[in-house]
């Protein structure tokens, strides 16, 4: 049902014919459905909930908080889909609960992950002693309520799925604590960083997504397309209009007429559809950014616009407008769609994307609508995940449960395993880089500081000095002989420099603001005892690619290179286990596992190491960047 307003149709959606009310009536849903039962935790609208459906599963519960994409589920999918408040521990644990007693396959969802450092929970702490506030720290409670589902259900596979930003924070804190308290209860766990693009979905889109399967089953990923989906093969089939929320090509339902599908995608969104299209609307167009659009092409940056079309600062808002690119997939359909389209400018009419493009965008089908008024659409549209890139993750997943194969090794196990290798190398003072062995911060920044201004044998002479010089009291008593190496060794400079934070330090400074942020970054990822960080070196990412079988040429530093170092050094339960795992990362790529002679004979790592699978010639250095 739909009524009309001043914003547009407001779609009114009924209840799926076997949605059920409460707990107990579930019971006649799982008796009537198949052995893939899923249960999606922050569903939203069931972009990830139809995705699994279509890959075999049936959803029996779906969980979210904002009611528009409750009802919208709830339209789509039996069972339970409720606004149940996952800060609430009762519920957590009846969902558990319901895992558990319907063996439920797979639990999947997003929970909201804002990132965290060690120092913003020790101030939590101390507010929660003082009785400032409660224990509950809401900005990890949700993701933690997701793990105590999966604790309390045992389902024999999870999916998690997050905005790469979000939980990339320093320390990576969210995704090793994921990690490790999975691996505590026996699931294999695995983590990549998948582009929608790749999968059919007709959207760059890159999201984070870790998989864990129960009893330690190997988990699978999903194969690449052959073929990306551009735009115009999406919404290329759907009618042109001039925009607005009640236009003229509407019928009184607010459904349009739209000819034949003209490719392999519309035919696969138009299926189970007639002849009319709903939810081809979009917000009206001012006349002034009709001309702004008309005189744009893909590429066009709103800083290129005449002076005469801007509304807004150049100099601010150089990408405020974006045109489409008809032959490519689009950018990231986002929920800010519900507050404006400027980003998404249909690639050949004058106006922005409807939102029946938009859910194209997303591979919703046709047939799905979205409760509420346009604005709530478009932000259902832009939070979910693509319906086709569901669908792979649960081919994949359905494909491991159906013929598993044990893991070879846990992240625990390379964090064990390289752990191990430092403690053995440094207790006989075997270490190709000797700072690693390094006890105290001020030795880690000294070393560190004054690593890339010397050569090797330079190095080791420093590092003699230095080991002496637990403190920056110890470097300044020992300034004079400091002095005379630096001379020698062509770094005087840097030894008065070293001098000199030795001398700031004394007075108070914190090191983390005397030294750059990258020997600070370094130091932290070495050290025990200052806040976790994880910002490794490039030679470190490029043993870690070689590991994973990875070709570094599609390794980004600062994400999936940091995903590949996690799933080696492994989770925070114990920092000085993880602090020496970082540094036998360190020193397999500073003496085993260099850019061009890779020792695998002696590597720690050999033995499941899958660099075999990658060509030699794809093994570059990541030196440069």
């Amino acid at each position: 049902m739909t009524t009309k307003g001043s914003r547009g149709h407001f779609v009114s959606l009924d209840p799926h014919p076997m949605a059920v009310s409460d707990e107990d009536s579930l019971r006649a849903v799982v008796d009537a459905s198949g052995d893939h039962l899923v249960v999606d935790l922050f569903c939203g609208a069931g972009g990830l909930s139809l995705g699994l459906e279509r890959a075999g599963g049936e959803v029996i519960v779906g969980i979210d908080h904002d009611e528009h994409a409750i009802t919208t589920h709830r339209a789509h999918h039996k069972g339970l889909s409720e606004s149940w408040d996952l800060y609430d521990s009762a519920n957590v644990e009846t969902i558990g609960r319901i895992v558990r007693e319907h063996e439920v396959s797979i639990v999947c969802g997003g929970p909201p992950c804002q990132p965290f450092s060690r120092a913003g929970r020790g101030i939590i702490r101390s507010l929660v002693d003082r009785g400032v506030r409660g224990a509950v720290d809401q900005r990890r409670d949700l993701w933690q309520a997701f793990l105590e589902v999966v604790r309390v259900g045992r389902p024999a596979a999870v999916l998690m799925e997050n905005v790469p930003d979000m939980a990339f924070d320093r320390g990576m804190v969210i995704i090793r604590s994921v990690i490790a308290e999975l691996e505590s209860w026996g699931y294999s766990v695995e983590a990549q960083i998948l582009d929608a693009s790749n999968y059919g979905v007709p959207q760059t889109r890159r999201r984070l997504f870790i998989i864990g399967l129960r009893d330690g089953v190997q988990p699978l990923w999903p194969e690449k397309s052959d073929r990306r989906t551009s735009l115009l093969d999406a919404i290329g089939d759907l009618p042109a209009f001039d925009g607005g929320w009640l236009h003229p090509g509407l019928d009184s339902d607010g459904g349009m007429s739209y000819g034949e599908a003209s490719s392999a995608f519309q035919q696969l969104m138009r299926e189970g559809c007639g002849s009319v299209v709903y939810d081809q609307v979009t917000r009206g167009v001012r006349e002034d950014d009709r001309r702004a659009f008309a005189s744009m092409e893909p590429g066009t940056k709103y800083s290129d616009l005449d002076d005469e079309l801007k509304r807004y600062r150049d100099d601010i808002f150089q990408d405020k407008y974006n045109r489409l690119d008809p032959y490519a997939p689009s950018r990231t359909v986002t929920a800010h769609l519900s507050r404006d389209g400027y980003s998404y400018i249909h690639p050949i009419e004058d106006r922005t994307i409807s939102v029946r493009e938009a859910a194209r965008i997303q591979s919703f089908p046709d047939a799905i609508r979205f409760h509420g008024p346009p604005t709530a659409a478009f932000k259902q549209i832009g939070n979910a995940v693509p319906v086709l890139l569901g669908e792979a993750l649960g081919d994949a997943i359905f494909r491991a449960l159906a013929n598993p194969s044990p893991a070879e090794i846990s992240v625990g196990g390379t964090t064990a395993m390289l752990a191990d290798y430092f403690d053995a190398r440094s207790s006989t003072e075997e270490l190709s880089v000797g700072w690693l062995g390094a006890a105290t911060t001020w030795q880690l920044s000294a070393s560190i500081f004054l690593e890339s201004e010397v050569n090797a044998k330079g190095q080791r002479i420093v590092w003699e000095l230095l080991r002496r010089q637990p403190g920056p009291e110890d470097t300044l008593k020992m300034s004079d002989t400091l002095t005379r190496i630096g001379r020698q060794l062509g770094i005087d400079e840097q030894i008065d420099e070293l001098l000199s934070i030795a001398e700031r330090a004394m007075q108070g400074e914190d090191l983390s603001s005397i030294v750059s942020s990258r020997v600070w970054d370094l130091v932290c990822t070495m050290s025990p005892d200052e806040e976790e960080t994880l910002l490794p070196t490039a030679a470190m990412i490029r043993v870690a690619a070689r590991f994973f079988g990875v070709p570094i040429e599609t390794v980004s530093a600062g994400t999936t290179g940091r995903l590949l170092v996690a799933r080696l050094i492994g989770g925070i339960s114990s920092d000085r286990e993880s602090a020496h795992a970082a540094r036998g990362l360190y020193e397999v790529a500073s003496g085993i596992c260099t850019s061009s002679r890779p020792a695998c004979n002696v590597c720690p790592l050999s033995t499941h190491c899958g660099s075999r699978s990658v060509p030699d010639e794809m093994m570059l250095d990541l030196s440069a960047g």
